[in-house]
């Protein structure tokens, strides 16, 4: 779905595209993504034993999507009407998955299963957080922007929060912690003074103990810490599968040098596409009665990769060739034992090189949506959605150092839809004027617009 949209809001901007409103500053973007793929054409030649046609396709196509997005929307004839309509949508995207969330919660409760709090996101309760924490972005840049916070904010935050927690994917509640701590900390960088840095400490407090109210009394997972323990006292921590990935990949640099600046190719070292075209076989895990349970629950859970649009290919992948002298010490967490993200990915498949180009376009696009987080900070409309870029890209990059959330599809489409339309909006309009007596913008310089 979300690659029919993109290619179809490519298409309209190639039938509608207008020299004046096009941003010439981001064709910087277009030499990354033509370099980055150059590089992926030269590893996939260097290793073709190993690249397959799909699963090689499938994952460029995920490395590209986004930016392809990106670059329509900056380029494409908005007018700031179009921008309303599309800050009105995602508003209201908001509201309806937080009050389907809110009327789940009575199946969970009954049922005490986290996935139970999925509102429309079908079997993907993870991406359902990760989408109403935006909410809980949107409201801390509302009440920055008007410096008020109403007793609705804190009931919406409060319920957000609760699910979140209840969702009991600890993985993600590290993303969480860091956007919402790197967010506070670029408003107190700006010179706040000092109850509002006080304020700031209390709500991150109160997420904590929230945090840990829940892990004690409602967590069914908190016996899989005791495994990682264990697997710290055998030796065997660099046999967790998300550690073992990183450590592959730094074997495979030492018996190659080429592979440490191109990689090994698309789909071929713990990608999304290798995830999606090739099972984690029995022996590549340690044997015993709890792995083999825990293997088949894998299976069974990715044998219908893509609602059966994929099929497993019957092939050995790459990575295989690292689980001759070393398994995966299992924990019974999927976010910990299976090998896959998208930094794990990028690093193997498109060496150093490769991941510092695709990095870069997040660093770079983070970076001016700080100076836009200071520049419009008295804008109401817009200062909003910039905390929202901003909360979602360094979310995006925490939790990408173990989940393969770069190259998912339907929540990069929502990220590189909002920096585009807040990059759009901050070429047409200029800030206001008026800054606050504590406002200090001297630690960052601040872009101005044409």
């Amino acid at each position: 779905m979300d690659i029919a949209l993109v290619i179809l809001i490519f298409v309209y901007y190639l039938f509608n595209r207008e020299e004046e409103s096009a941003l010439p500053e981001y064709n910087w973007v277009i030499h990354v993504l033509i370099a980055f793929n150059v590089l992926l054409i030269i590893a996939s030649m260097l290793n073709y034993k190993y690249i397959y046609l799909k699963p090689a396709l499938s994952q460029v196509a995920m490395y590209n999507e986004p930016f392809i997005l990106f670059l329509s929307i900056v380029n494409l004839p908005l007018s700031e009407d179009d921008i309303y309509k599309y800050k009105k949508l995602f508003i209201f995207l908001l509201v309806i998955e937080i009050a389907i969330g809110i009327l789940q919660l009575s199946t969970y409760y009954a049922t005490r299963d986290s996935e139970s709090i999925i509102g429309t996101f079908q079997h993907n309760a993870e991406q359902y957080a990760a989408f109403i924490l935006l909410g809980i972005y949107y409201i801390i840049g509302k009440s920055k922007s008007t410096d008020q916070l109403s007793i609705m904010h804190y009931v919406a935050i409060f319920f957000i929060i609760s699910m979140i927690l209840l969702i009991d994917n600890k993985a993600s509640w590290l993303g969480l912690a860091l956007s919402i701590l790197f967010i506070y900390n670029l408003f107190i960088k700006s010179g706040e003074i000092i109850t509002e840095k006080l304020k700031y400490v209390a709500v991150l407090a109160i997420i904590a103990i929230l945090g840990s109210i829940v892990v004690i009394n409602r967590s069914g997972t908190i016996h899989r810490f005791g495994r990682i323990y264990e697997s710290y006292s055998t030796g065997k921590l660099f046999e967790l599968g998300k550690l073992k990935a990183y450590k592959d990949i730094i074997e495979s640099y030492g018996n190659n040098i080429l592979m440490s600046v191109v990689g090994s190719g698309p789909a071929t070292f713990y990608s999304r596409s290798s995830r999606q075209y090739y099972f984690l076989t029995e022996d590549m895990y340690y044997a015993g009665d709890f792995e083999q349970k825990k293997i088949e629950e894998y299976q069974s859970r990715e044998s219908n990769a893509m609602g059966g649009v994929i099929s497993k290919y019957d092939k050995e992948p790459y990575f295989y060739k690292y689980y001759r002298n070393s398994k995966i010490y299992m924990v019974g967490s999927g976010q910990i034992d299976e090998p896959y993200s998208s930094i794990a990915a990028l690093l193997g498949e498109t060496g150093i090189l490769g991941a510092i180009l695709y990095l870069s376009l997040y660093l770079i696009v983070l970076n001016n949506m700080c100076k836009y987080l200071i520049q419009y900070r008295f804008d109401e409309f817009i200062f909003p959605m910039i905390v929202v870029t901003v909360g979602f890209i360094v979310y995006t990059l925490g939790v990408s150092f173990y989940n393969n959330w770069m190259e998912t599809g339907r929540m990069m489409t929502i990220l590189w839809s909002l920096a585009g339309i807040v990059i759009k909006y901050c070429s047409m309009k200029k800030p206001k004027e008026v800054l606050s007596d504590h406002t200090d913008l001297s630690w960052y310089e601040v872009p101005q617009n044409t």
